[in-house]
């Protein structure tokens, strides 16, 4: 047997797998995009904001009528330049920056332009003409100005680069899983079609389908499975074979001791005579019954080409021999199929037969669509109490009252049916008519069918 890896390792494989490719996949997207950049905005834009409260802010910017006090940092060289500016008295007026290094790096970029102060009020008037002129960015902050109603206006950044990159890592991350979704898929159907396999192969398993025994693939517990199941559908086919050949062997022994009454009858009284004969004729055709049954377990014939309108109207003449009225509709004057005609023709002798036995008459016809062919057989007669359809096709069992020692047999007539109809892959369904009577249906799939005969 083909060695596997066992199911743990493969579904190990498959989660380190999808995490290394993962993560590979968002480093390289998140290490090749540009840094953020830095928080800024423009004093003059701040300013000029709440200048004019009416006129529309830049993109950059938005501005927010807040009750409550900034909270943050205060950068007092931002408030004292805007009071300057405004003509606001420097208690109205708030100023926090965005972030814990903005003062610090305000102070460095001041230092270096040569301009070494931290208040207001101190700078140099040429130094706050420079900061505030349009186009020139400081670190993020946020500016406010007291308004009459005692709330304040607020002007801040709109977004900041950052949230702007979390973003950009957050589509990298979408974009990783859209590429890991078919290699996903690819390995879970890999990893899935072993065991839809397995599911498959038990739901046909049975001892009269044992030519296609369940795949042995995938992963190592799977396959273990899938030999476990083929051994104990081998098991209980022969089983049953030992079970068929006992009654095989019973039913053939029973000849010899009948022949001998038979011959023994013949001394015997008329009157009894006559009885004593007409109970071994019946034992005998039981016999016959259960070696035939037999017959078909053991000695199924090759799947031949043969046509089955041909074969359905010779049965349905050698059944016209009887006593009752038969008929025949077919859409197609000849459908060649594969099939094992001896089987077959045992299956619609016996599903004729009982349709004349306790109707009288019978309504053969032939379905053919795209994906199956069915022998369709109606009578009128009593027909079967729904719950014992099903236990009536498996063998040995016969329906008391109606299926009497008289008109019946030991039950195997509708077995004999549904072991052929599963052996061409098909089924046999019995149903109450609305109309009254049998409907016994004999379903094939219509892969069977061939182009022409041999």
């Amino acid at each position: 047997m083909k060695r596997s890896m066992p199911f743990l390792l493969h579904i190990g494989g498959l989660t380190i797998t999808t995490i290394s490719v993962s993560l590979t996949i968002s480093f390289a997207i998140a290490l090749a995009m540009p840094a953020p950049d830095s928080e800024s905005m423009s004093l003059a834009d701040a300013i000029g904001a709440l200048q004019h409260p009416h006129a529309a802010v830049p993109n950059d910017l938005t501005r927010t009528l807040e009750c409550s006090s900034l909270t943050g940092e205060p950068a007092p060289l931002i408030a004292g330049i805007a009071s300057v500016k405004l003509g606001t008295p420097l208690n109205d007026i708030q100023a926090v920056w965005r972030s814990r290094s903005s003062a610090s790096k305000l102070r460095l970029e001041v230092v270096q332009s040569g301009h070494a102060v931290t208040k207001a009020y101190d700078m140099p008037a040429e130094a706050i003409a420079v900061l505030t002129q349009p186009g020139f960015t400081l670190p993020a902050f946020a500016l406010a100005r007291r308004e009459a109603t005692g709330c304040w206006s607020v002007v801040a950044p709109s977004h900041t680069p950052m949230e702007t990159w979390r973003l950009r890592i957050l589509a990298a991350f979408l974009s990783c899983a859209l590429l890991l979704a078919p290699m996903a898929w690819w390995v879970a159907r890999r990893l899935v079609s072993p065991l839809r396999q397995l599911a498959l192969g038990a739901a046909r398993a049975s001892i009269d389908n044992m030519d296609k025994p369940i795949p042995l693939e995938g992963a190592r517990e799977i396959r273990i499975a899938a030999t476990a199941m083929n051994r104990m559908q081998v098991r209980l086919r022969a089983q049953a074979d030992d079970m068929t050949r006992m009654l095989a062997a019973v039913a053939h022994d029973l000849r010899t001791p009948l022949t001998g009454l038979r011959l023994r009858v013949e001394t015997a009284p008329r009157d009894q005579a006559v009885r004593m004969i007409a109970d071994i004729d019946r034992m005998t055709m039981m016999i016959e019954q259960v070696l035939d049954y037999a017959r078909g377990q053991f000695h199924s014939e090759a799947h031949q080409c043969i046509d089955l309108v041909a074969l359905v109207r010779e049965c349905v003449a050698d059944a016209s021999t009887l006593d009752g009225d038969v008929e025949f509709t077919t859409p197609v004057p000849a459908l060649p199929m594969m099939m094992d005609e001896l089987s077959l023709r045992r299956a619609l002798s016996n599903l004729l037969s009982n349709a004349l036995r306790y109707a009288g008459c019978a309504r053969v016809a032939l379905l053919v669509d795209a994906e199956s062919v069915s022998v369709v057989i109606d009578d009128d007669g009593p027909g079967i109490p729904p719950d014992q359809l099903e236990r009536l096709q498996q063998p040995f069992q016969r329906l008391e009252g109606s299926r009497n020692r008289r008109t019946g047999g030991v039950g195997l007539g509708l077995a004999v049916a549904r072991t052929a109809a599963l052996r061409h892959g098909g089924r046999l369904t019995l149903v109450n008519r609305v109309e009254g009577g049998l409907r016994a249906r004999l379903d094939m799939p219509r892969d069977l069918s061939t182009g022409s005969l041999h």
